[in-house]
């Protein structure tokens, strides 16, 4: 399962972002690649073409990855988002949870990353109305 969509990957973990950029560039995806909120915004602001998804850690240094999709959405409302933590505070996730938003545990599988990124940009995660009104 892959695709030909663009997507925003944007983890400060510089060997996480590597492979996972690399895994989604041999199922046929165009990837930006960032490392913190502020090359996020430039990439969006700097990329001609549509950004489908944004895969983006929750905690990060410079902006949380919830904070930076808000910044992000003011520019692409139709992004669909995909959040990532090896954090596991239920504060966090009850939040996420009401944003309605797609939530993935580190460490996870490259496959059930993929396949939920092919689902949500298929329309097939039912969570994908609610995250792409906001």
């Amino acid at each position: 399962m892959g695709g030909t969509e663009t997507i925003l990957l944007v983890e400060n973990e510089a060997a996480l972002r590597e492979v996972t950029a690399e895994y989604l560039r041999m199922k046929g995806y165009a990837v930006l690649e960032a490392g913190d909120q502020k090359e996020a915004l430039q990439l969006c602001a700097s990329h001609p073409g549509p950004i489908h998804l944004m895969l983006t850690d929750v905690v990060m240094p410079g902006g949380s990855g919830p904070d930076t999709a808000k910044l992000v959405l003011e520019t692409r409302p139709g992004l669909r988002i995909i959040y990532v933590s090896g954090f596991t505070d239920q504060a966090i996730r009850r939040e996420l949870d009401e944003q309605g938003a797609i939530f993935l545990q580190k460490p996870f599988a490259l496959d059930a990353l993929g396949g939920k990124i092919r689902s949500l940009l298929n329309g097939k995660d039912k969570k994908t109305e609610a995250k792409s009104a906001q």
